[in-house]
This record gives C-alpha cells, structure tokens and sequence, in this order.
C-alpha cells in the first residue's frame, strides 16, 4: 500500500510539471497551466504524507533511513510551495521542487529503507551521542542539554530553499 500510494503521488507530481512546462511553452494559456500545476499538487501532498506517515513511522520507533528523509524533505518543500503560492505568484519554482519531491518519493516507496537506521521513540539525541544529560565544562554534575532530532536539519535545509 506504501508503495502505491507514493506512485499515485508521482504520477501527481510528474503531470504536475506537465503542466507548467507547457504553460511555460505557450501549449495552453499560462494562469490555466499554473492552476492545474497547483490543483495535481494539492492532490499530491496528502497522498505522499499518508505514504511518509507509513514510512516513517514503525513500532520500534522512526525510520529516518536516506530516501525517507528524502521524501519529507520533498513534502516539506511542495508543501511551502503551496503555502507560498497563496501569497505570492511563485509556481514556476515547482519545476525544481515538484520533480524532487517525486523522486525521492519514488526512491523511497520502490527502494524502501533498512532497518538498522530506527531511532527509538522517545530517545533524545545529541549529535552521535544519545544522552539525556553531559556534563559541562565548568562543574562537574550533569547538566540538561537541548536534544537535536536527526531530522530537524533536513527541515530547516527544506525551509531554507523553500522560502
């Protein structure tokens, strides 16, 4: 189901591009190119959140294998995308965004991911050390340090080039 759900999602995608390709080639009127773009997206991004809530979540905890954060960079991107388009006329970026949020898309519903790449749910992660707490430079108790998620940098990296 994973993986047909991440091809329907594709599919949305690549006619997505379709059409804004021809809109840019004058093959159909531009603002009914970029609408259609928009509508195949906004039809895409619940089909490949359903497929990255399948992936990413398992009963040993978060799978954030290579394609997997892949794929959520590219949700994250097509969902900006999308957020941005309703205050400014910014849909010619989907040439870049929409085809890499349906490769990787693709990559991780026909590749799938390895197992050894589970974080455990609820574990706090600093860096490559998983500690609740280290101590500091300047005492010798432990001190509580904010955790970093593994995949927090994908999401700022797919805030940055969204914006």
């Amino acid at each position: 189901m994973h993986s047909l759900i991440s091809w329907i999602a594709v599919i949305l995608y690549a006619l997505a591009v379709v059409s804004l390709v021809a809109a840019l080639q004058g093959m159909v009127m531009p603002r009914r190119g970029e609408r259609l773009a928009l509508f195949m997206a906004v039809l895409a991004v619940p089909l490949h959140a359903a497929a990255l809530w399948q992936g990413l979540w398992t009963a040993a905890g978060v799978n954030l294998a290579l394609y997997n954060a892949l794929s959520l960079l590219g949700w994250v991107m097509v969902t900006m995308l999308l957020l941005a388009t309703l205050r400014q006329p910014v849909q010619s970026l989907g040439l870049v965004v929409f085809p890499f949020a349906a490769i990787s898309a693709g990559l991780a519903g026909a590749l799938g991911t390895p197992a050894p790449t589970l974080v455990p749910i609820g574990a706090r992660w600093i860096g490559m050390w998983s500690a609740r707490f280290l101590p500091t430079r300047y005492s010798a108790s432990p001190v509580h340090r904010p955790c970093c998620w593994p995949g927090s940098t994908a999401a700022c990296v797919a805030v940055g080039l969204a914006v």
